[in-house]
C-alpha cells in the first residue's frame, strides 16, 4: 500500500505542477512535458516527508534571472501543493514577501509578454538589500544543465535529423564548401545544444558557413529554407535565422534548387537503366530463362553432380553406399534421435520434480513444473517446527537452490489451504509471507463430535425357574 501511495502521489504532484506551467504565460519558453519529466525524475530527492522542496526546481529554471515570471509560478506551485496535503519549501526569498508583494508578484506574472523584463525597482526595494537572495553580492543561481530540459530524442530521430541537415547545407550553393563527414561529426556532438525544446536553431551553423572564404548569406539560405520545410516532420520548427537575401534572390534561389532536384532524378533513372537504354529488368528476366534452363537439365545429370559434390566432402549418397554402411549411419541416427526424445522428456515445462531435493531448505511435500514455472506445496508441519529467527535463513537457501537450477523467476509455494506464501519479488528475490515467516503452526481444526450411540435397551429379568417337584416314591414292588 505504501508504495502504491507514494506512486500515486508522485504522479499527482508532478502532473498538477506541470499543469500551472502548461496554463502559465511560461508556457511558450518552458516545455510543460519536458519540465514533467524532470520533476518525475527527480522526485525522489525532491519529496521528503510530507515536505516538497520546491528550491532545487527555483535554482534549475535560472532563479531570479526570471524574476518577473518566476515569483508567480512558484507561488501557483506553492498553493498547488498546499492543496494536495503537502507542505511546500520555498527558496529563503519568499519569506520576506509580504501579502501585498506576492500579489504585485502574481499581477505581474499574469501580465508577463514574450520578452522578459525585470521586476519593476519599486518591488525590489521592498525587499531589504542585505537579506535578498536577489542581491548583487549573492553567488548566482545554479544553472540547469542543457541537457535536463532538452526534449528526448530517440537514436532514430537523431540519426534522421542529423541526415536532414546535411543534406540541406549540401545542397546549398555552400555546400561544395563544405566537407560532408566534417559537418555530420560537429551537428552530431552538438545535437544537444542546437535542439531547444522544440525548435532547431541553426544559427550556429549558419555562423561557421559564413566564416567560409567567399561565403554570402544567398549561398546560405536555400539550406534554410529546405530545414524549414523537412524539419517538421521531425516534430521541430526552425529558428528564424536573420539572412539579409532579398525577396528575388530568393524566388531565384528556390528555382536553381528545383532544377537542381530535377537533375539528380534524372541521373538516378538514367543509372538504373542498362546499357543502349534498356531496363535492368530486362537483364533480369535474361537471368531467371537461363535458371530455368539450368533447372531443366536431364535427371541424370543432377545425381551425377549432387554425387560428385558429396565425394568432394568425403560422403556419398544413400542408395550408393553399401548396406553394412547404411546400417551403422541408420543404427547412430536413431541414437542421437533417442537422445534428443530423452532430453527434450525430462526438460519438459509440465514435469513432477523431487521434493526431497529441498527438504534440507524449506520442506515441500510436492514440487512441479508447471508451464516451466516451479510450483510447490510446503509441509507446514515440519516448516513450523524450525525457529523464526531461522526461517529467513532458510528462505535465503531455498533461493540459492531455485536459482542455480533455473526455477527463481514467477515460482509459487502454497500452503494446505491454497494461499501463496512464498514467491518471487522485485530483483528475483523470494518474498514469504508474514503467517510462515513469523507465525506460529495454525490450531488443529476441531474433529466434528460423534452422534451418540442410542442408548441400549435394559435387559429383561430372566424368570425364576420353577421350583421342581419332588419325585414321588417309588411304589414298593408286590
Amino acid at each position: 500500500m505504501g508504495n502504491a501511495t507514494a506512486s500515486t502521489t508522485k504522479r499527482a504532484v508532478c502532473r498538477e505542477l506541470a499543469s500551472i506551467l502548461k496554463s502559465s504565460p511560461l508556457q511558450g519558453a518552458l516545455d510543460p512535458k519536458e519540465f514533467f519529466m524532470w520533476l518525475h525524475s527527480r522526485f525522489d530527492t525532491l519529496m521528503r516527508g510530507s515536505t516538497f522542496d520546491l528550491c532545487p526546481v527555483w535554482d534549475a529554471l535560472g532563479g531570479p534571472d526570471r524574476p518577473q515570471a518566476l515569483f508567480g509560478l512558484f507561488l501557483q506551485f506553492r498553493d498547488a501543493c498546499g492543496k494536495l496535503g503537502l507542505e511546500p519549501k520555498l527558496p529563503e526569498i519568499f519569506a520576506s514577501l509580504s501579502a501585498a508583494q506576492e500579489a504585485e508578484a502574481l499581477r505581474l506574472y499574469l501580465d508577463v509578454d514574450d520578452e522578459y523584463t525585470p521586476l519593476p525597482e519599486a518591488f525590489l526595494t521592498a525587499v531589504e538589500a542585505e537579506t535578498s537572495p536577489l542581491s548583487p553580492s549573492e553567488p548566482p543561481p545554479i544553472a540547469l544543465p542543457v541537457d535536463s530540459l532538452a526534449p528526448i530524442l530517440d537514436a532514430n530521430l537523431r540519426r534522421e535529423l542529423i541526415m536532414k541537415v546535411v543534406q540541406a547545407v549540401k545542397a546549398a550553393p555552400i555546400g561544395s564548401q563544405v566537407d560532408a563527414g566534417q559537418l555530420t561529426f560537429q551537428v552530431t556532438h552538438n545535437l544537444d545544444d542546437l535542439v531547444q525544446g522544440s525548435t532547431f536553431d541553426f544559427s550556429p551553423i549558419v555562423d561557421g558557413l559564413r566564416g567560409l572564404s567567399g561565403a554570402t548569406d544567398a549561398d546560405i539560405w536555400p539550406a534554410a529554407a529546405k530545414l524549414e520545410s523537412t524539419l517538421p516532420k521531425c516534430g521541430l520548427t526552425l529558428r528564424p535565422v536573420d539572412l539579409a537575401v532579398d525577396d528575388e534572390t530568393k524566388e531565384r534561389l528556390l528555382a536553381m534548387s528545383a532544377r537542381a532536384a530535377e537533375e539528380s532524378r534524372q541521373a538516378l533513372l538514367a543509372a538504373a537503366r542498362g546499357p543502349g537504354g534498356r531496363d535492368q529488368k530486362a537483364s533480369a528476366d535474361s537471368s531467371e530463362n537461363n535458371q530455368a534452363k539450368e533447372e531443366d537439365r536431364s535427371k541424370a545429370d543432377r545425381r551425377k553432380a549432387r554425387a560428385s559434390r558429396l565425394q568432394r566432402y568425403g560422403l556419398q549418397s544413400w542408395s550408393s553406399m553399401p548396406k553394412n554402411r547404411r546400417y551403422i549411419r541408420a543404427a547412430v541416427l536413431t541414437v542421437v534421435a533417442l537422445t534428443a526424445g530423452v532430453f527434450v522428456y525430462l526438460t519438459r515445462p509440465n514435469r513432477a520434480l523431487d521434493a526431497n531435493t529441498y527438504a534440507t531448505t524449506v520442506p515441500l511435500k510436492t514440487a512441479a513444473l508447471v508451464d516451466g514455472f516451479f510450483a510447490g506445496t510446503l509441509d507446514e508441519a515440519k516448516w513450523y517446527k524450525t525457529p523464526p529467527e531461522q526461517r529467513e535463513a532458510k528462505l535465503r537457501e531455498l533461493e540459492n537452490q531455485l536459482r542455480a537450477h533455473g526455477f527463481i523467476q514467477n515460482m509459487q509455494i502454497r500452503d494446505a489451504s491454497g494461499s501463496l506464501v512464498i514467491t518471487t519479488g522485485s530483483k528475483n528475490q523470494l518474498v514469504g509471507a508474514k503467517v510462515i515467516m513469523t507465525g506460529e503452526a495454525p490450531p488443529a481444526k476441531p474433529s466434528a463430535p460423534s452422534k451418540p450411540s442410542p442408548p441400549s435397551q435394559p435387559s429383561q429379568p430372566s424368570q425364576p425357574s420353577q421350583p421342581s417337584q419332588p419325585s414321588q416314591p417309588s411304589q414298593p414292588s408286590k
